[in-house]
């Protein structure tokens, strides 16, 4: 009799916990400790690039990009409220068409994007809200090179390379089926080079410093145990860095500008430790370029770029 007990109250208890335990796709999730998280992405991107002068026509070249990226991120539990995560991707085709209204110019892309890590500390969790701090570190270990004849390799396909560090907070609430959080970091980008490669030749190039501020929300609305959806909005403020010619000493001064993200993920749990997804995002890229000796005659104007994506994603915690 004290067996069957101490078993019914033991599944009871299981059942319990499993009810309350967080959906591993939900915001406020964190790994226990000694527990590893394992998420697989595949995605497509398509990219509509435009340069505008300060009279609204277009001035340089534009361009349409398409680019396949397979992405890995790994997690591990340090303790219950400390978290490590790593995260790498490889774009095995990116095809871009560059039109200056008189020619077509086709370049395919392929490469490594460098590596970044981030962490993760709750430092406040209970019934009313929860706050976490937040980490990150992207490492300069793929050279940038581009190759003007028709193919790059490394960080062009995902930006400029260079160290970057960042420090932020992110303020996250339950209310039952669904959790929001509000989210801001800071992020400090090294100055880097860039090697540019136009047939023998090679130019070289000093990107500055800059400072990027980034602001969030997340979001999760749970239908049942299995099926869920995550809805993501951010606001990327660009900060200002000059590009500079290290052979001719010219440069380029751009002064910001800022991104616009919107994401949706549909989820379906296989079991409470793994689940498939199916996203879709669309960005919204405006820049403000000031450019000095570079391009005196163009000294003010505006980029924009819009990037629609899909992907699927797959998602374990062991």
């Amino acid at each position: 009799m004290k067996k069957i007990l101490l078993t019914a109250t033991a599944l009871s208890l299981s059942m319990f916990a499993n009810a309350n335990a967080k959906d591993i796709n939900d915001p406020l999730y964190l790994l226990g400790k000694g527990s590893f998280m394992s998420e697989s992405i595949y995605s497509y991107a398509k990219s509509t690039n435009a340069t505008f002068n300060n009279t609204g026509t277009v001035a340089y070249t534009s361009k349409k990009t398409k680019t396949h990226k397979l992405q890995e991120a790994i997690s591990y539990g340090v303790t219950d409220k400390f978290q490590l995560g790593l995260q790498f991707a490889y774009s095995p085709s990116e095809e871009a068409r560059s039109n200056n209204g008189t020619s077509i110019t086709k370049i395919q892309n392929k490469g490594f994007y460098d590596p970044s890590f981030d962490i993760k500390y709750r430092l406040v969790d209970d019934n009313a809200y929860t706050l976490d701090i937040l980490g990150y570190y992207k490492s300069n270990v793929i050279d940038w090179t581009e190759s003007v004849t028709g193919s790059r390799n490394g960080a062009p396909i995902g930006g400029f390379g260079g160290n970057s560090y960042g420090l932020g907070a992110k303020l996250g609430k339950d209310y039952g089926n669904y959790t929001v959080t509000a989210y801001a970091i800071a992020i400090y980008n090294e100055d880097s080079n860039l090697k540019r490669k136009e047939a023998s030749s090679e130019s070289y190039y000093n990107i500055s410093d800059s400072m990027d501020y980034e602001f969030g929300i997340e979001s999760q609305y749970r239908f049942n145990e299995q099926y869920n959806v995550n809805l993501d909005l951010s606001y990327l403020e660009k900060g200002k860095f000059d590009s500079t010619s290290l052979s001719t000493s010219r440069y380029v001064a751009i002064s910001g500008g800022d991104t616009f993200t919107a994401k949706m993920k549909f989820n379906y749990n296989i079991d409470s430790s793994s689940s498939v997804g199916l996203f879709a995002s669309y960005s919204r890229l405006d820049d403000l370029y000031q450019r000095s000796d570079a391009f005196p005659n163009m000294s003010t104007f505006v980029e924009e770029e819009d990037t629609h994506e899909i992907g699927v994603s797959y998602k374990k915690v062991f």
